[in-house]
């Protein structure tokens, strides 16, 4: 899952969605520095990778792709589970997918303080181009797959895969709802148990 689908697990909360959102600038296992509400944010981003790479329809949307995309199947099965979901937000939500975009800014910017250095470099773009919303479009997802592209260090061929959603879509947008159900599930759980450090 990609930055929309971890924004929205969150479910309102903002100190929990702030943890969800900078999980993967959060290194070690350990809490020391950020108070624990938004350390359980943390912990929910690392539980939802887990629960999402474990999960069959991820694997079968994996597999779709992988004669093609090879070791980067996952990053681009995160990234178009969060197409799928901004086209489908009707389905899953009574808000506007660009009043949530601008909430989730608004909520994420109450916490600056705590703003991991590479992250808040990547923020500030993501909220002055608003990617979130952009997720829905393919135009920008050319885009958001080119730039992940020249970004890792490894040979890749995401640089023009969305043709390939293109070619599983029907196929890719059910393994998206039955992943979600499962997730919106599990996550709603997870906001009921005490933290745990992982």
């Amino acid at each position: 899952m990609n930055y929309l689908a971890h924004a929205y697990l969150s479910f309102g909360g903002e100190e929990l969605l702030f943890g969800n959102f900078i999980g993967d600038f959060v290194k070690g296992r350990t809490n020391n520095t950020l108070p624990d509400e938004i350390w359980k944010g943390v912990v929910l981003h690392r539980e939802i990778d887990s629960f999402t790479d474990n999960h069959e329809a991820t694997r079968q949307a994996k597999e779709m792709i992988r004669a093609d995309l090879g070791l980067s199947s996952g990053i681009f099965i995160d990234m178009i589970f969060d197409h799928i979901l901004a086209n489908e937000w009707q389905h899953y939500s009574d808000i506007k997918l660009e009043e949530f975009t601008q909430k989730t800014y608004e909520s994420m910017g109450q916490f600056e303080i705590h703003f991991p250095d590479k992250f808040a470099y990547m923020f500030h773009h993501m909220r002055k181009d608003d990617w979130l919303k952009h997720y829905k479009d393919e135009f920008y997802m050319n885009r958001f797959l080119a730039g992940v592209s020249r970004r890792l260090k490894a040979e890749n061929y995401l640089q023009g895969s969305f043709v390939l959603y293109k070619m599983n879509q029907k196929e890719l947008d059910v393994c998206f709802h039955s992943l979600f159900e499962d997730l919106i599930e599990f996550s709603r759980s997870y906001n009921n148990q005490t933290i745990r450090q992982i």
